[in-house]
């Protein structure tokens, strides 16, 4: 009998602590009951405050979404969802009951029959490397970005944006504040395509490698994600030297397979 040849999806997670003295990173994918799933946590707080809501983010919302499959509106269950995992982060409380006023950066994304939904708030990145192109698919809630917005729309001049930079990158919406600002997500689903590959990445990856660093390594590696993996933490604890933060990555690739 010829083989049913039909596309699925593999993963790998790789994760470096760097020099900092906490590991406030949390990833976490999945492939089961007919979908992909994966989210990562880029915790910030203090001590244990930030992985705390690093570690509370992702298992809630791989609970939530298990608890919930079949998803009827992927897109909207993810924006009520973040905002929730705000919510839940925003309450966290120390041994005496005060508010640790943590917080965390969160990217997610679902893929159902070949199609990615994703949703975002920080600056932790979802990359979409496609025939030879890296792509960033998601928006960076920084000031840096709220600046570049303003001085595109004319709302300040460049000597303004100057004098300001220096503080580009204080994040403007994360998971803890209570109330988001802004949530990045796509309401009308990508359509993923064999050896397709995404990168989730906190920032201690791109903020050490550029994008063609990142493009190179991952094509350098022929498709072999454990490969791909490993060579983009080591090149970046290399070069990130003694300030290199903590770094994690979800590689996630659609592959031609073979069923009988």
């Amino acid at each position: 009998m010829e083989a049913e040849r039909y596309t699925g999806i593999t993963f790998y997670i790789a994760s470096d602590q760097g020099t900092r003295e906490y590991q406030q990173d949390k990833g976490y994918a999945q492939i089961q009951n007919g979908f992909g799933m994966a989210i990562l946590c880029d915790g910030m707080g203090g001590m244990n405050g930030g992985e705390r809501a690093s570690h509370l983010a992702v298992q809630q919302f791989v609970q939530d979404v298990n608890h919930s499959w079949p998803l009827k509106n992927i897109s909207d269950f993810m924006e009520n969802e973040i905002r929730y995992l705000d919510r839940l982060v925003y309450d966290l409380r120390d041994d005496s009951g005060e508010r640790l006023n943590a917080g965390s950066t969160a990217v997610a994304a679902i893929i159902e029959d070949n199609r990615l939904y994703w949703v975002s708030v920080g600056d932790s990145r979802m990359y979409l490397l496609r025939e030879g192109r890296l792509r960033c698919l998601t928006a960076q809630h920084n000031y840096k970005t709220m600046l570049q917005d303003k001085l595109s729309a004319g709302a300040i001049n460049l000597e303004y944006y100057n004098a300001e930079i220096h503080q580009g990158e204080a994040l403007t919406s994360y998971l803890g504040m209570g109330q988001l600002p802004l949530v990045d997500t796509n309401h009308v689903p990508l359509e993923l395509y064999q050896e397709d590959m995404l990168l989730l990445c906190s920032d201690g990856l791109y903020k050490t490698l550029s994008d063609e660093q990142i493009q190179a390594l991952l094509e350098e590696c022929g498709g072999h994600l454990f490969l791909a993996a490993e060579r983009l933490i080591e090149t970046a604890r290399r070069l990130g030297g003694r300030g290199q933060d903590n770094t994690t990555l979800i590689l996630m690739k659609l592959e031609q397979t073979e069923k009988h």
